[in-house]
């Protein structure tokens, strides 16, 4: 499956934010939302990181409550992108290799998407269940 289909099942836009946004206001549309990363954008909408929940734990752990009053671009993670004609397989290395969860996808330097780790098993299991559909009407002769 390619991650343009993956992307036509979605219906959720991506959440971005200015590097100068808090690390508190990234967290407010972390429950928000209900989402895990924001991607990080200057004004022309340039990528240039992205801050997820881990990344806020980490710098927590760190340095504490001040976390919350630092800007994101000083806890940002950098960002793996891909394109809408690449194979969710090779999404799947990049995910694993690189230890990340969520993946823009990008056009000619244009956000067009963002696929995560759930996207990803949850098109699994739909095609799984396919599968053992298409299997089990065989078997009973239909």
């Amino acid at each position: 499956m390619l991650v343009s289909e993956l992307l036509k099942k979605k219906h959720r836009s991506v959440v971005t934010a200015y590097p100068s946004t808090t690390v508190g206001d990234a967290v407010g549309l972390f429950k928000e939302k209900k989402i895990g990363a924001i991607m990080i954008c200057v004004p022309d909408g340039k990528i240039v990181g992205i801050v997820t929940e881990r990344d806020v734990l980490h710098s927590q752990a760190e340095i504490g409550a001040a976390t919350m009053k630092l800007k994101v671009e000083e806890i940002m993670s950098h960002v793996y992108t891909c394109k809408p004609d690449d194979d969710l397989k090779s999404v799947m290395r990049l995910m694993a290799f690189k230890h990340v969860r969520h993946v823009p996808v990008v056009v000619g330097g244009e956000l067009k998407g963002m696929i995560s780790i759930s996207d990803i098993i949850g098109s699994q299991l739909d095609e799984t269940q396919l599968e053992v559909d298409v299997l089990r009407d065989y078997a009973r002769g239909h």
